[in-house]
């Protein structure tokens, strides 16, 4: 498929407008060659097409960033009051409880039908409200998603607008493009990490209804009697933001310290494995070879 046909095919609609026009860059091209030689003067009116669509791009996403950022944090603010609610509430129940033991040890009708169907129906608004939070979590995913896609296809349409250039007017910007132009405006460099760890912990929250499991140690918590078994898989660049938001669905994210707010330096690299051409190490790893081994 051609990318112009891709991009129109894969693009979001709401946000149409904001996607790299690469139909228009493709006929500024095609007009520039049918007009004969290829002079500096058309060169620069490419040059300032492409700029003005990195700084569209570039702008259109650090605004969704920061309205994905605000969404999760007043999300994060109605998980509390939820949370505490829910605290307050059985602190409220266990002291008309005791009330009510007191006042039955000296006769009194206790009203159970009344307490009985009144529970009933704070518990069904509590799920209700779970419920609501649990869908408005999971759009965020969706969206986070979306923009993380968004920011794909727009690099990917840069570069391939780059490489037709330099294919028909035999210049060769494509050695010069990503220093000069992309790196003063990377916003295919975003890393998502500061994302996907707040939403997986308002996942969790949701998902257990404000208790989290803690203390395990796979969960970042005792790690003395951690014992290691583990399931490597290789991921293709392009497809893990998608496969982290998958995850996270189910089993919150890795956090040895919760209690410290997310830094990108968290989610560094700390192993790098080194092999051959053929993969030999890798294959041997998965393969469960006797004697292999990783380096």
């Amino acid at each position: 498929m051609k990318f112009g046909r891709k991009i129109s095919t894969s693009l979001y609609a709401e946000w149409k407008d904001h996607y790299l026009d690469y139909t228009r860059l493709k006929k500024y091209i095609k007009q520039g060659n049918n007009r004969g030689t290829w002079s500096q003067e058309t060169e620069q009116g490419f040059i300032e097409i492409l700029e003005e669509e990195l700084e569209k791009i570039q702008g259109f996403q650090a605004s969704k960033v920061a309205e994905l950022a605000e969404r999760i944090h007043r999300a994060e603010r109605e998980v509390k009051l939820l949370v505490e609610g829910y605290s307050d509430e059985d602190g409220d129940e266990q002291q008309q409880h005791d009330r009510d033991v007191e006042n039955n040890g000296h006769g009194m009708d206790d009203g159970s039908d009344d307490d009985a169907e009144s529970d009933g129906q704070s518990i069904d608004a509590l799920e209700d409200k779970w419920n609501d939070l649990e869908e408005t979590v999971a759009v965020l995913v969706a969206d986070v998603h979306d923009l993380a896609l968004y920011t794909k296809l727009n690099f990917t349409g840069f570069m391939k607008i780059v490489k037709k250039h330099d294919k028909r007017t035999g210049l060769s910007l494509k050695a010069t493009f990503i220093r000069d132009y992309l790196e003063k405006r990377p916003f295919y460099k975003y890393n998502w990490d500061a994302l996907i760890v707040k939403l997986s912990h308002l996942y969790d929250l949701v998902r257990t209804r404000g208790h989290p499991v803690q203390g395990d140690s796979a969960a970042g918590g005792n790690q003395s009697a951690f014992v290691r078994q583990t399931t490597k898989y290789w991921v293709h660049p392009d497809n893990l933001v998608h496969l982290k938001l998958q995850i996270l669905r189910h089993l919150p994210v890795l956090v040895f310290n919760p209690n410290k707010e997310f830094e990108l330096s968290d989610s560094a690299i700390t192993s790098i494995y080194f092999d051959n051409e053929d993969l030999e190490l890798y294959l041997g790893r998965v393969e469960k070879t006797e004697g292999a081994e990783a380096i």
